[in-house]
């Protein structure tokens, strides 16, 4: 694709594509079908991405994405890999992606986006998990880890849009528009932004200088896009308290808040103030959002 096009029609796309308001400082299409892929975000051609391995080209929903076979495959982006290290300040992480993968991958690292934080390097990642298939969204300041996951598997070959977001000192990871999964950083957090490694698109790290390569590292599937913002881009079709996605709050979610009441036990959608109890507090955000 015409670079003068591409970018005419990031214009198009970023004022429809998921409502978001900011500007991504990445944002790939894979529509452009080219090595580097053109990177129409606000990091401009130096980020360009690089792509590794017998990745290809395929058609995807209508357009194209970048199709990877789970071994050594990648995107890379150019530029200073210090831009990327955003984990400290809001930011968000989005990707359009079909997997069946089994085995945990990330959409940067292992699979998804993978900003390394392996031992006591700090950063971010947000991936699928081996075996159960659930989306994971994990900060690190290299002694603590603050981890959101969906409690549903995504890995189902249909087309998911997982989003990512880090809000002041909450973690929030939504499926298809839909709020699956929140979570508070604690004020002892640290820093996440002295990060020596590339972010890597659909492979994992653990060393500076570049990704593994190693088993269950790597995404089988098929991403269509991905974007990384420096602001938090909350999907505006999300209903704090909707926890069965049909963008209504209403008596059935009522229902499901009541029978979780109490202290949360694993998954807890309902604890909307997230105080570790679905109480009178939940009920209060729940009624006030209905509708």
């Amino acid at each position: 694709m015409n670079r003068g096009l591409a970018a005419a029609s990031a214009l198009c796309v970023a004022s429809s594509v998921m409502g978001f308001g900011g500007d991504p400082i990445l944002w790939y299409t894979f529509d452009d079908q080219a090595d580097p892929t053109v990177n129409l975000g606000t990091l401009g051609a130096a980020y360009d991405g690089g792509v590794l391995g017998d990745a290809g080209f395929v058609p995807f929903d209508g357009t194209f994405g970048v199709a990877l076979d789970g071994d050594a495959d990648w995107v890379i982006p150019g530029g200073d890999e210090n831009a990327l290290d955003i984990a400290d300040g809001d930011f968000t992480l989005m990707a359009r992606l079909s997997t069946t993968f089994v085995d945990r991958a990330s959409i940067a690292g292992s699979g998804v986006f993978w900003k390394e934080h392996t031992g006591s390097a700090p950063g971010y990642v947000l991936n699928i998990r081996n075996s159960t298939g659930i989306a994971r969204f994990n900060i690190t300041d290299g002694t603590t880890s603050v981890v959101v996951s969906t409690p549903e598997p995504v890995n189902d070959g249909v087309i998911h849009e997982i989003v990512a977001v880090r809000d002041a000192d909450v973690l929030s990871l939504y499926v298809d528009d839909c709020l699956r999964g929140r979570t508070r950083i604690p004020a002892s957090f640290g820093s996440t932004a002295a990060n020596p490694n590339q972010l890597i698109i659909g492979g994992r790290t653990i060393a500076a200088g570049g990704p593994t390569g190693g088993p269950n590292d790597d995404l089988e599937g098929t991403i269509g896009e991905i974007r990384v913002y420096t602001s938090a881009e909350h999907p505006p079709d999300a209903r704090l308290g909707d926890a069965n996605c049909d963008f209504v709050v209403d008596a059935i979610d009522l229902a499901g808040l009541l029978t979780a009441w109490g202290p949360c036990v694993g998954p807890c959608l309902f604890d909307l103030d997230l105080d570790g109890v679905v109480g009178p507090g939940d009920l209060a955000i729940l009624l006030n959002n209905w509708g």
